[in-house]
């Protein structure tokens, strides 16, 4: 299974499905994931690995920007939940 270690992230993101960057790097670092800077790196690396997108938000003055989370991200967090119920 391709990025395990990535998957508490992608449970926290996606709790924050279509919020912006910033109110996700509170809840990262919430969580315990490390400082601002860490996880904003986090993000980055999750959106180059193409576990999720980052697009503009719902605002007008486009500022904030939303992240979304791709198939590619909830096919692994289904084939987890897969190996999880056959244990």
């Amino acid at each position: 299974m391709k990025h395990l270690n990535l998957i508490p992230a992608l449970i926290i993101v996606a709790r924050y499905n279509g919020e912006s960057i910033s109110s996700l790097i509170g809840a990262l670092r919430a969580e315990g994931l490390g400082g601002y800077r860490a996880c904003r790196k986090l993000i980055y690396r999750l959106e180059n690995l193409g576990l999720l997108s980052i697009g503009l938000s719902a605002r007008e003055d486009r500022r904030e920007k939303s992240i979304v989370l791709t198939e590619q991200a909830r096919a692994t967090m289904s084939e987890l939940q897969n190996l999880l119920s056959r244990i």
